[in-house]
């Protein structure tokens, strides 16, 4: 399928460029060939129609590559990246049956699996490979706050499914700033090669700030987190040229970053909601932002169902849990039945996100189900205290989340992330923050509010709430 369409592009536009990176760029027309002496390198390696290979590529370039040659070839691929542990690169490994190695990182092995060492530029061996149609594809992991991380098994046909819903036109220049070891990158990374887009890289060890690198680079479409969001704001973010849409996905955004991006760095902001599970669901764009929490408009082929407790449809403009089901949905979760049968039902993805349908039809997310505070039956979410909050000038990121209580149940606690120039003026802030909620949230808000100078993050950019819960308990 994507060999195919490859082929399909060469012919059509093969002279547009299909990966550019620092020092290198590759044409549409030269780019099945690369995939197929890549695949050839990696039969000749033992890699064939049902392998599942451990990835651990760093050149992004080449990762692109190689994960089409595995496509190509029928075999199924995981990312075990570079920037992960050894326990977790095992962990995945393991448990997704990985047989094989395939690694430019010389210094990163996987115990019990034979090793092929991945040299860019290298002639392949002479031998033809083996190329089905079809029959292999990629195991994602999610990312998460707590616990294990899940995994998804896509065959090649869902990759193509969801590659189909996303709307990057062959004229794009698409940019995303997490690297390809990241799964949802590599995903987007190959949804813009089946639109024949271009795929930019960014050099890993640029000087140059995010926005700056951007406002240079000639892109038109950029994906990047809620963490390059507030670290273009502190980094004095370069101003965005008008044709580069700024796209950003994740964790909920709230409307003071939205407003900030928009009055400092570009008006052509969008707000991406989609899920490994699914894919693109909906998008926000510039005239949305007004509304709190607003994700936009669900694509065509995308339903819908605002749910109560019992699952029952709800009516617009009623909050309720988000029910999703879209052609390229999975169908559950790999090794995980009792998360299957949470999340899964009737083929409906229900990804734990509270919101409702306004009138318009719009999507507006209202917090995380499982975030939901419950202070002596008074529901609170999360995100609303964290609006509050976050609206204050020297307040970069917050974390809202709560501790026990032996009378309330729970109470809400927040920690936020200050201004490194505001750390010293901590006392007066939180006392103002406090103030400040009160007099807008009332009963929902917080009960204690600490400052810390950096919020612990995963690898994805997400706050890691229990890392907090030993410091709140230390200071109070």
């Amino acid at each position: 399928m994507f060999l195919d369409r490859l082929v399909s592009l060469s012919s059509r536009q093969g002279l547009d460029v299909a990966v550019s990176a620092a020092d290198r760029r590759v044409l549409y027309r030269d780019l099945p060939a690369l995939v197929m002496d890549a695949a050839a390198r990696l039969h000749a390696g033992g890699v064939g129609p049902g392998r599942v290979v451990a990835i651990t590529v760093a050149d992004e370039t080449e990762h692109l590559i190689l994960a089409l040659a595995l496509l190509a070839l029928g075999a199924w691929q995981v990312n075990t990246a570079s920037h992960e542990s050894d326990a977790t690169r095992a962990d995945l490994a393991l448990r997704t049956g990985a047989d094989l190695h395939l690694t430019d990182c010389p210094h990163i092995t996987i115990a019990d699996l034979p090793q092929i060492r991945w040299t860019p530029g290298m002639a392949p061996s002479g031998a033809r490979a083996v190329l089905p149609q079809g029959g292999g594809g990629a195991f994602f992991s999610t990312s998460g706050t707590t616990g294990r991380q899940s995994i998804v098994k896509m065959d090649e046909a869902m990759i193509v499914r969801q590659s189909q819903r996303n709307y990057i036109q062959p004229s794009d220049r698409f940019f995303k700033a997490a690297s390809m070891e990241f799964g949802h990158s590599k995903r987007n990374r190959l949804y813009a090669v089946w639109s024949g887009s271009q795929n930019m890289f960014r050099p890993p060890r640029d000087p140059a700030t995010l926005s700056a690198w951007l406002a240079a680079s000639g892109a038109t479409m950029a994906d990047v987190s809620r963490v390059n969001l507030t670290g273009m704001l502190s980094d004095g973010a370069s101003t965005l040229p008008a044709d580069l849409a700024l796209r950003a996905e994740g964790s909920a955004i709230p409307s003071e970053l939205r407003q900030a991006i928009m009055a400092q760095v570009t008006q052509n902001f969008h707000i991406r909601y989609a899920s490994t599970e699914t894919g693109l669901i909906a998008v926000a764009g510039p005239q949305d932002h007004v509304i709190n929490g607003a994700l936009g408009h669900p694509l065509d082929d995308v339903e819908i169902r605002i749910a109560s407790a019992e699952g029952a449809p709800l009516p617009r403009d009623e909050v309720g849990e988000i029910w999703l089901r879209t052609p390229g949905i999975v169908l559950g979760y790999f090794d995980d039945p009792a998360k299957t049968a949470q999340r899964f039902r009737d083929g409906w993805f229900l990804p734990g996100d509270m919101g409702k349908l306004a009138p318009d039809g719009q999507l507006v997310m209202v917090g995380r189900k499982d975030d939901v505070i419950n202070l002596s039956g008074i529901k609170i979410f999360p995100v609303e205290v964290e609006r509050a909050l976050a609206s204050h000038p020297d307040v970069t990121a917050v974390a809202v989340f709560p501790i026990p209580s032996s009378v309330h149940g729970q109470i809400p606690v927040a920690v936020v992330e200050l201004r490194p120039e505001a750390l010293d003026r901590q006392d007066d802030i939180l006392l103002s923050l406090m103030q400040s909620a009160r007099a807008e949230l009332g009963i929902r808000a917080p009960r204690k509010v600490l400052a810390c100078e950096t919020l612990p993050r995963n690898a994805m950019g997400k706050i890691v709430t229990r890392e907090l819960l030993p410091l709140f308990e230390r200071q109070t």
